[in-house]
């Protein structure tokens, strides 16, 4: 069971007290002057003074921010299904020479034109 502590952070100038899994204080400190950073820089570029506004903004901005890379994340792990589908299916080319002592695919394409020049009237 993972015991919680009580910590204090300081978000925007404003003193909050959460509770913290014991061992995860870094984190918690990483993650409060990372918001921080974020909270400022949606103030400096927005030109919003109102609190409540500057915070509603920064985890609109935050949130896109995770919504992109989870696209991503998707993207890319349907690119590697796909690779792997397809090395499984093809095996790679020089894997296919080493079990056949060639080029199993130019020598295939040869002998069907052979084939077909022979079948031609």
């Amino acid at each position: 069971m993972t015991v919680s502590k009580t910590q204090f952070i300081n978000l925007f100038g404003r003193q909050y007290k959460v509770r913290c899994p014991s061992g995860e204080e870094t984190v918690l400190k990483q993650t409060e002057d990372l918001l921080n950073q974020q909270l400022q820089a949606t103030k400096k570029g927005s030109g919003l003074t109102n609190r409540e506004d500057i915070i509603m903004m920064t985890a609109l901005n935050l949130c896109r921010s995770i919504v992109e890379q989870q696209e991503k994340d998707k993207a890319a792990a349907k690119h590697l299904a796909e690779s792997q589908a397809a090395a499984m299916v093809n095996p790679p080319q020089k894997e296919l020479n080493k079990r056949t002592g060639g080029s199993a695919i130019a020598d295939a394409a040869s002998k069907a034109s052979q084939f077909l020049k022979e079948k031609r009237p």
